[in-house]
């Protein structure tokens, strides 16, 4: 009995080998029978063939937008063969033909077989997940299949681009295929989904109106076969990761629990700077005074963590955001050295950049912009619909020359009482911005809707001031060009 896995061969749909003829010597058609049917295999059977050295079968499905071969089998010697992977309530087209001496029989079998179950139904919820992989949170489609068997594909559409949707799945698993490595990688990535679940993450560049569309597939001798039926979700706001784009939020939404992610980690060794993974570490941001304090910055490698980073927080309206100006005094150890937070940055001239920390008094005040962008180093502010993610990114400061600076991270830095600086730890080892703070019930698993927008294209459905930041646009856009996924936990 053959598996749907082994029926890739020749994809001709019709008999090769035909002797031209009265007929006279042509052997008998097999009588085909189906057993076996679900909503999602069938097993065709049928006794052998007087004369049969082998046989050809070919399995048909009529998707809508045309006829896909499904399995093609040109030299089988078995009398039995089973399909898998199908759609549910799906009629198949099934022909067979008895084969002797290399040559087809012109008397084949021609019938169909409907798989059982009811037409499939694909409910898409748009949802926000938290994926540990990148510590950060992701939109994801939330899926449930009225047939637990069923192989489906995701792919996030411009809503204003849905006239397209099945082009852009075909085009999204196109680009998909030769990465993961056909069918059986896909699957195993999350990328082709099967029954009830959770799709992996999407990474959006820029930032527009989408929908969640998803389309049964098959594992068929074409390749993936793509149903042209597409199932949607309703319209959903997204922004990438990397947006500096502020949503609407009062004081009270940035306090509590936190997961706080690191782009990266900046360390020394043996002389050089060896950039790292970032880490993720809980922090906790709690009311202080008229600000916000927050205490768990770097974890356990910072033996000050205990210690609250003042943050010095603006109501504009409907925007609530803060910004931590540095450098902030810790402590004084006994043997008298000095710990304080201070900003780290970059400052690049065209031709060189030096990487150092900000001092106040190590700079002429003669240029004031220069010790103010410094010193209000971050800004943070809430970073989505639902106020489960904080964004807090570093200054940038550029002259008209091209010279700049860019603030790149928040750490602990000593001076002894006889001037000499000390390393926390003995080394360089600061966290890089941009920092990403998600709402730690959300880290710990919890699943939220995300709410539905406006459909009127792919434009910000909610009073938001302007941001430096690409809108997607439907016009000449390419799937490769909008996402990556974030496949895993």
């Amino acid at each position: 009995m053959a598996s749907a896995t082994a029926l890739f061969g020749c994809t001709e749909a019709e008999p090769d080998n035909v002797e031209i003829g009265d007929g006279d010597g042509e052997l008998a058609a097999p009588q085909v029978t189906f057993s076996g049917i679900t909503s999602s295999s069938f097993t065709a059977s049928w006794d052998a063939v007087e004369g049969a050295e082998e046989y050809r079968y070919e399995v048909t499905w009529n998707t809508g937008s045309g006829k896909e071969i499904i399995a093609v089998e040109p030299d089988f010697t078995g009398t039995s063969f089973t399909l898998e992977r199908l759609q549910p309530a799906t009629e198949y087209s099934v022909r067979v033909a008895a084969r002797s001496g290399d040559a087809t029989s012109r008397n084949w079998f021609s019938g169909t077989v409907t798989t059982g179950g009811t037409e499939l139904s694909l409910a898409i919820t748009p949802v926000e997940k938290y994926f540990a992989r990148g510590g950060y949170v992701y939109p994801a489609a939330s899926v449930r299949s009225s047939d637990e068997d069923v192989y489906y594909w995701v792919s996030a559409v411009p809503s204003d681009n849905m006239d397209n949707a099945l082009s852009w799945v075909r085009e999204d698993i196109d680009n998909n295929i030769s990465y993961y490595g056909g069918w059986d990688g896909l699957v195993e990535s999350g990328l082709i989904m099967k029954g009830s679940g959770e799709s992996v993450g999407f990474n959006f560049s820029g930032y527009g109106n989408f929908c969640f569309v998803a389309v049964p597939v098959s594992n068929t001798a074409s390749g993936i076969t793509v149903s042209s039926k597409v199932y949607e979700s309703y319209p959903f706001f997204a922004a990438g990761i990397d947006v500096p784009m502020p949503f609407a939020a009062e004081k009270d939404d940035f306090v509590g629990e936190w997961m706080l992610t690191t782009s990266s980690t900046l360390m020394s060794e043996n002389g050089y700077f060896v950039e790292n993974a970032g880490e993720i570490f809980p922090v906790t941001i709690s009311e202080a005074g008229t600000g916000l304090g927050l205490t768990g910055w770097g974890g356990d490698r910072n033996r000050y963590s205990s210690h609250q980073l003042a943050l010095d927080y603006v109501q504009s309206g409907n925007y609530g955001e803060f910004t931590i100006s540095l450098p902030q005094t810790i402590t004084v150890d006994d043997d008298g050295t000095e710990w304080k937070y201070y900003s780290w940055f970059t400052f690049y001239d065209g031709a060189t950049s030096h990487y150092m920390r900000f001092d106040p008094d190590d700079f002429d005040l003669g240029y004031p912009e220069l010790v103010q962008a410094l010193s209000e180093a971050f800004e943070g502010f809430m970073g989505n619909l639902n106020k489960t993610v904080v964004k807090i990114i570093g200054t940038q400061l550029t002259a008209s020359d091209g010279s700049g600076l860019v603030v790149n991270g928040l750490w602990p830095y000593g001076i002894a009482s006889d001037g000499e600086g000390v390393y926390l730890n003995g080394r360089h080892e600061e966290p890089f911005e941009i920092y990403f703070l998600v709402r730690k019930d959300v880290a710990d698993g919890k699943v939220i809707e995300l709410p539905e927008s406006s459909t009127g294209g792919s434009t910000v459905s909610v009073s938001m001031p302007s941001v430096h930041a690409e809108t997607v646009s439907a016009d000449n856009l390419k799937v490769k060009d909008t996402y990556v996924r974030i496949a895993g936990k």
